[in-house]
């Protein structure tokens, strides 16, 4: 067990939170976390979207307002460091949302939060990522010359995360989150306490729904699987029905 009294709490999570203003005082709180090279900002728009639940976009660090930073290559520091920056935050009831990349980052969040017995969230929601148990047989993306991992970002991933040019602005962050991922070893822990809802793409060709099945032994509680339309990047094309089936299962759990 790690002890909570390890958090340092003179980190003030300004940088991190960088919406956290527009905010309401609503009964609980969603921290969502992106997708690899995105920021924030591709929440900014969830923010108003819920009537009892405030919204949190994460920034992490080498983005957007935190470009200057350099970025965090460990996928066990930065969980630890989100959870140093978020602390204050989790005075209140909180779940977590994560895509691609922000699914793997909330659901070790959640797994050292509960190492840590200190507040835990009372739900995630991954989407647009395997099970993290299931071994991991992508090649090495992070390693490619630009235009064949623009190429494979396009072709594997579904349309362009970005226009080409500022795409070609956000490859060394790209670069590092892929890195992160890859690099990431899973190391069986107990299945969460808190219920886990995970999504898939009807039409992601890189997260097959036979791989967002195995998230149910991640959890000892409440699990919900969802295929909705799209491909990888859905949170784009269907930002409205995630935040419907949110919204959904949050209510069931008694969340908010």
């Amino acid at each position: 067990m790690i002890e909570s009294s390890l958090i340092d709490r003179s980190v003030r999570p300004e940088t991190w939170l960088p919406f956290r203003r527009s905010v309401a005082n609503r009964p609980l709180r969603l921290f969502c976390f992106p997708y690899a090279g995105a920021g924030a900002s591709i929440f900014g728009g969830w923010i108003r979207s819920f009537e009892n639940i405030d919204v949190f976009p994460v920034e992490l660090p080498a983005r957007e307002s935190r470009m200057h930073e350099a970025p965090i290559r460990d996928l066990q520091a930065l969980v630890a460091a989100a959870a140093t920056a978020l602390w204050s935050f989790f005075g209140k009831p909180f779940a977590l949302f994560g895509h691609s990349m922000g699914a793997l980052i909330c659901y070790e969040l959640a797994a050292y939060l509960e190492r840590l017995a200190g507040p835990r969230p009372l739900h995630v929601f991954v989407a647009a990522h395997a099970a993290p148990q299931l071994r991991q047989d992508q090649e090495c993306w992070s390693t490619l010359p630009d235009s064949q991992l623009i190429a494979r970002i396009t072709t594997d991933l579904g349309s362009p995360w970005a226009p080409p040019e500022f795409l070609r602005l956000m490859l060394p962050v790209l670069r590092s989150d892929l890195a992160l991922c890859e690099n990431y070893t899973y190391s069986p822990v107990p299945p969460l306490r808190c219920g886990i809802s995970a999504f898939g793409g009807l039409r992601d060709r890189s997260v097959a729904p036979s791989k967002i099945v195995p998230w149910q032994d991640r959890t000892r509680s409440s699990f919900t699987m969802r295929m909705v339309p799209g491909d990888h990047l859905f949170l784009r094309s269907a930002g409205a029905l995630l935040r419907q089936y949110i919204s959904e299962d949050i209510a069931r759990v008694g969340c908010a």
